[in-house]
């Protein structure tokens, strides 16, 4: 039996959360982190269509790339 706190650690052990972009918002987020994984899935962004097929699924933990919501964010290269 994998917890989802277990599939986070393996994650964050290939991955370290301070390895990650100052700002965004990483590691385990949402959820509890105590649930026995019946399924994962690994999805780009939070959109309607993946989150619809990984309840059809029945996968009870994602791991997401892109945020939720997404803040304004300004480059200076950019205008």
């Amino acid at each position: 039996m994998m917890r989802a706190k277990d599939v986070s650690s393996s994650i964050e052990a290939i991955a370290p959360l301070e390895s990650g972009i100052h700002g965004d918002e990483n590691g385990f987020l949402f959820g509890n982190s105590d649930i026995e994984v019946s399924g994962v899935g690994v999805i780009w962004m939070p959109t309607a269509p993946p989150l619809s097929k990984a309840a059809d699924e029945r996968l009870n933990m994602l791991v997401v790339h892109e945020a939720l919501f997404f803040v304004e964010q300004r480059f200076p290269l950019v205008q």
